[in-house]
C-alpha cells in the first residue's frame, strides 16, 4: 500500500443524493489520501448507520451538530464555532467544502486552521441561481459568495455553466465536470410497447415537480407512456398524475435497473450543478429532456442527445417526437452515451481532483 500523502477533510451541511455521491467518489477513488467527512444527517433516505456502510471503514465520519439549512445568525455562528473546533482537532492538510452553507461558514473559519490556498469550495449548485426565493435573498446569496471568496478558497465548479455563473459575478473559478463510469453491458431489456420516462431527485422546489406533473398529466390517457420519479421530498403531494410512480428513497443498486429499463430521462430542474442521476442515465444510453438552466445546458446538446425546453408544451412535443420516431430515440440515446464518455468520465474527474489536491500539497511543501 502506498504511503498516505495527506489528510483531506470534506465538509457539507447535508450528506445525501448528489452531494453524497460526489464526496463518496472522491473518498473511494483517491485512497492515497486520508479522508474525514464532517456532515449533518438529514431525513433524505439516509441515516448515520447507512452512511457508515457507504464509505471505507477507515474514513472518519463526524457529525456537524449545529449546522442547519435556514439562515440564522445565531445558529450559523454556533455552527462556525463548532466547525472551527473540529478542524483544529483534526489538523487537515486540505479542507474541501461542499455546498453553499458549508462553503460560506467554512471559508470564514478554515483560514484559522490551514493556509488559504489549502481550501477548496465546490458549490454543487450556485445559490444565486435559485428561482424559488426573493430578489433580496438572491442578492444576499451573491454578496455572501463574493465576500467569502475574498477571504479564502479556490472555487471548483462541477459544470462549465456553473463556473460561468460564478465568473459573471466576478468570482474566479475552475471547472471539473462531475463524471460517471460507463457500463459495457446493459442488463435490463426495455419494454417495446411502452415508453418509460424517469427522473431521480429530491421532490423539492429546485427539481420543479409541478412542471413534471403537468407533463405527465397530458399523457394520463395514453397507456404507452409511463413516468417514474425516483426519490422523495416535501413536495411529493404535487405529483398527482395517475401515470406517475413514486419509488421513494431506494438504494443505488435499485436505481440502476430502473434507468436501464427506461427510455427517456426527464429533468424539470430550475437550477443545478451537474446532476449525477442524469449522467448515469446518459451512460446507459437515454436521451435527456431538460429545462434550460445551469447544469442542464452542459448535459444536453439540443436535438443531438435530447431536447432542451422552456415550456411544458415544448417538453410534451419532444416526448411525442421521440415516441413516434423509434429510430430517433435510439439515435439520441447513442449520442447521450457518447457525450457522457467524452465529457463526463469518472476517471477524468478523479484524475483532475487528484492533480488539484497534489498541487495544493506541493505548494505547501507537504511532499
Amino acid at each position: 500500500m502506498k504511503p498516505i500523502k495527506g489528510h483531506i477533510v470534506h465538509v457539507s451541511e447535508v450528506l445525501a443524493t448528489g452531494i453524497l455521491e460526489y464526496i463518496k467518489r472522491l473518498v473511494i477513488d483517491i485512497p492515497e489520501y486520508k479522508h474525514s467527512v464532517i456532515y449533518r444527517v438529514r431525513d433524505l433516505g439516509y441515516n448515520e448507520n447507512s452512511i457508515k456502510t457507504i464509505f471505507p471503514k477507515e474514513t472518519k465520519l463526524i457529525q456537524w451538530k449545529n449546522i442547519d439549512r435556514p439562515l440564522s445568525i445565531i445558529q450559523d455562528t454556533r455552527a462556525g464555532i463548532e466547525l472551527y473546533r473540529l478542524l483544529k482537532v483534526i489538523k487537515p492538510d486540505i479542507i474541501h467544502l461542499h455546498s453553499s452553507k458549508a462553503g460560506f461558514i467554512g471559508r470564514v473559519v478554515a483560514p484559522f486552521v490551514v493556509s488559504r490556498k489549502a481550501i477548496i469550495y465546490t458549490p454543487n449548485g450556485a445559490p444565486f441561481e435559485r428561482t424559488d426565493i426573493s430578489l433580496f435573498k438572491l442578492k444576499l446569496f451573491q454578496f455572501c459568495e463574493q465576500f467569502a471568496d475574498k477571504i479564502a478558497g479556490q472555487v471548483v465548479c462541477v459544470s462549465t455553466s456553473e463556473a460561468t455563473a460564478y465568473q459573471n459575478i466576478g468570482i474566479k473559478s475552475i471547472c471539473i465536470n462531475n463524471g460517471v463510469s460507463i457500463p459495457t453491458v446493459i442488463q435490463k431489456q426495455k419494454d417495446v410497447y411502452k415508453i418509460v420516462i424517469v427522473t431521480s431527485a429530491r421532490i423539492t422546489a429546485q427539481k420543479n415537480p409541478i412542471t413534471f406533473n403537468k407533463i405527465a398529466t397530458y399523457f394520463e390517457d395514453d397507456p404507452t407512456i409511463e413516468f417514474i420519479w425516483i426519490g422523495n421530498g416535501n413536495l411529493r403531494r404535487t405529483l398527482t398524475a395517475s401515470n406517475i410512480t413514486i419509488t421513494g428513497w431506494i438504494d443505488q443498486n435499485e436505481v440502476i435497473p430502473i434507468l436501464e429499463k427506461a427510455h427517456i430521462y426527464l429533468t424539470t430542474a430550475l437550477w443545478e450543478g451537474l446532476p449525477f442521476s442524469a449522467l448515469e442515465a446518459m451512460a446507459r444510453g437515454l436521451p435527456i429532456l431538460g429545462n434550460i438552466c445551469v447544469g442542464n445546458i452542459d448535459l444536453i446538446k439540443h436535438k443531438e442527445n435530447g431536447f432542451l425546453f422552456t415550456t411544458t408544451d415544448e417538453a410534451i412535443a419532444s416526448i411525442l417526437e421521440l415516441r413516434n420516431e423509434s429510430s430517433l430515440l435510439s439515435k439520441m440515446g447513442a449520442a447521450s452515451k457518447k457525450r457522457c464518455q467524452r465529457y463526463f468520465s469518472r476517471s477524468t474527474m478523479i484524475d483532475q481532483y487528484r492533480e488539484l489536491y497534489d498541487s495544493i500539497l506541493m505548494k505547501n511543501n507537504q511532499f
